[in-house]
């Protein structure tokens, strides 16, 4: 079930990146293009899950509303997501140097001859991947995505070949810490981890984009 459960957020997620890439075709894939059409998918989406939760019986809305705001109770050993980490990791690490040329910025990093494009594809479906699998597993915890890539920069510098693998380190900690929180806090009840996380992430964020 686990198997058809990811390769169903995988056929959503590229379906979303699929829209996305279309409404922003006439524009050439601009950034503020993406994000706008971005977000005008996430709104659509989100009424359609609103629909969901107000025809669910109420047995299911429990659990369903503490899957959205992001909870692990439900996460076993999970070995598919880690295999997809750990192949989407090494192929990830293996761009880092065109990454690296990249986040130069795009006419820079044409000039040196480097496949934009291509770069560009390719990281926003590996992240319509990723992002699938972690929703699977843990539901939707948002903040993480925020916070460590500006913290991993501050750290360890803009290296990608570095800061890749500390990310994934320091997203996997702050999430354990954000989970244990959400276990103890108000004991015996429990928090969703989502939840914990967006409270502690928001003033961190807020911090780190005065920086």
């Amino acid at each position: 079930s686990d198997h058809w459960l990811i390769a169903s957020a995988w056929l959503g997620s590229l379906a979303a990146i699929s829209l996305i890439f279309l409404l922003a075709k006439n524009h050439r894939w601009h950034t503020h293009t993406l994000l706008l059409s971005g977000i005008v998918i996430a709104c659509g989406f989100s009424a359609c899950i609103s629909l969901v939760l107000m025809l669910s019986p109420d047995k299911n809305l429990h659990s369903m509303l503490f899957w959205l705001a992001g909870d692990l109770n439900d996460a076993k050993t999970p070995w598919l997501g880690m295999i997809i980490l750990t192949i989407g990791s090494i192929y990830c690490w293996k761009l880092a140097p065109g990454l690296n040329i990249f986040s130069c910025g795009e006419l820079k990093a044409q000039s040196l001859g480097l496949a934009v494009k291509k770069y560009r594809i390719t990281l926003y479906l590996l992240s319509s991947i990723f992002t699938a699998t972690a929703v699977t597993i843990s539901g939707c915890i948002a903040f993480i995505g925020l916070i460590i890539p500006h913290m991993t920069r501050l750290l360890v510098g803009h290296d990608h070949r570095i800061a890749l693998p500390v990310s994934i380190l320091l997203g996997g900690s702050l999430l354990t810490c954000a989970d244990t929180l959400a276990r103890t806090l108000l004991a015996p009840q429990q928090l969703p981890a989502g939840m914990v996380i967006a409270i502690i992430g928001t003033p961190i964020f807020i911090w780190l984009l005065q920086r």
